[in-house]
């Protein structure tokens, strides 16, 4: 029977004797005929008791688990590391995987963890200052456990070959980098929160090894974040804010249904060396990089509805672009056309939209005349070709639409000199 929370006492005398305890959900337990009362378990929480004998059982999250740690004095570990290092010492391995259980409370020290040493807490109140490191070979779980550096070196340092299971709980960078990956480990993260708060501190940095997030928020003040030498990052349902990845030898990232938010005048949000790529889909990306570009560089980047949100609105036409449907951004002012965007004009117009100087044969863009009308403009050596028409060859050549409501969409059949109007609704006048 449950014998949790309020307990209250009946009977005894002067000598102290108890006759009945009692769990505040009834069921009394009695003392022996010599009126002794045996209690088993640790410093806790009732939990069993049987009626009509002298047995109370006493249990809570203190023996959970061979390896309790607290800071009260009423565990038998006060440091988390002499809790792994005992299960170590006593064989934890992958047949026999030990739990060290964390009391809630801040514990200043550097962990270095351990294959097969799970770690957790029953609440995310549990807070770890210093530089922890796991080298990994095995498997490693890590449940409700907060982290946190205040200088150069990072909170948490992965590095070897296994796999890591971070779930909830936050890793925090004040000065340096909060999360390190070197080599090829596995590593996935469940509602896991990464944050680099200060100029210069860096919320992750990957060398190596595969990360995948389910949800969390990875925030940061405005800095790139270094991946390299082929490691791969999968995001789902994570919101990236104030922090752009620079992708580079190799990397490659993939995200879906992903928020994507950068503040800093300097920076798009993804940048891909020519050797990157990046596969994205149902995201929001809103950046206010000063270039126009919200990604950019010379890597592959794969999209599928996408919605660019703030002042940069554009896709690098370095890019190599792969296969994208659509992009859709509102405009109120003139600019050179993004490839692969579809624009809402959002102004009485009209609005002048400029072929851009560099694209790739199939690249195309589409224009809907919402709130106003506009006009196409071309730069040096460009036509657009409207059934049997075209228009002047050069700057001196456009496309203007005359109404409101009026949409067209174009494809690049030549680089970047010759558009096609594939679809148009409304009067178009070719000049």
């Amino acid at each position: 029977m449950s014998q949790s929370g309020i307990y209250s006492t009946t009977g005894g005398s002067t000598t102290g004797a108890v006759l009945t305890v009692t769990g505040n959900l009834g069921g009394a337990v009695s003392p022996d005929v010599g009126g002794n009362l045996t209690v088993s378990g640790l410093n806790g929480f009732v939990t069993t008791g049987t009626p009509g004998s002298n047995l109370l059982s006493l249990s809570n999250y203190r023996n959970v688990s061979n390896y309790v740690v607290s800071n009260d004095g009423l565990s038998e570990y006060s440091t988390i590391q002499s809790a792994i290092d005992q299960a170590v010492t006593d064989g934890a391995d992958a047949n026999n995987p030990a739990l060290v259980w964390i009391y809630p409370g801040s514990y200043a020290e550097s962990v270095a963890f351990a294959d097969y040493v799970f770690v957790a807490a029953a609440l995310d109140e549990v807070y770890i200052f210093g530089n922890c490191s796991y080298f990994c070979a095995g498997l490693l779980s890590i449940s409700n456990i907060n982290f946190l550096s205040s200088n150069a070196s990072p909170a948490l340092d992965v590095s070897g070959s296994g796999v890591l299971n971070i779930d909830s709980g936050q890793i925090t960078a004040n000065t340096g980098i909060g999360l390190s990956i070197t080599g090829s480990v596995n590593t996935t993260l469940v509602n896991t929160t990464l944050v680099a708060p200060n100029p210069g501190s860096y919320y992750l940095s990957m060398d190596g090894g595969l990360l995948t997030s389910f949800g969390g928020y990875y925030i940061n003040n405005d800095t790139q974040n270094d991946i390299v030498n082929f490691s791969i990052i999968s995001l789902i349902s994570t919101s990236c804010l104030n922090a752009g990845f620079f992708l580079q030898s190799g990397s490659s990232l993939s995200a879906l249904s992903c928020y994507f938010v950068d503040s800093q005048t300097i920076l798009p949000n993804l940048t891909l060396d020519n050797d990157a790529s990046a596969n994205v889909y149902s995201c929001v990306f809103s950046s206010a990089n000063n270039t126009g570009y919200f990604v950019q560089g010379g890597g592959s980047f794969t999209y599928d509805n996408i919605t660019p949100t703030a002042t940069a609105t554009e896709l690098d036409p370095s890019l190599t672009l792969n296969g994208g449907t659509e992009i859709t951004a509102r405009q109120n002012a003139s600019t050179t056309i993004a490839q692969g965007v579809t624009y809402i004009v959002d102004a009485a117009g009209p609005i002048v939209f400029t072929l851009p100087g560099i694209a790739q044969v199939g690249s195309f863009f589409k224009i809907i005349g919402y709130n106003g009308t506009y006009s196409i403009a071309q730069q040096a050596g460009q036509t657009i070709h409207q059934g049997a028409s075209s228009s002047t060859t050069g700057v001196g050549g456009s496309l203007n639409a005359t109404q409101q409501y009026t949409c067209v969409y174009l494809i690049c059949t030549e680089s970047p000199t010759d558009w096609v109007v594939v679809e148009s609704s409304g009067t178009f006048i070719l000049v």
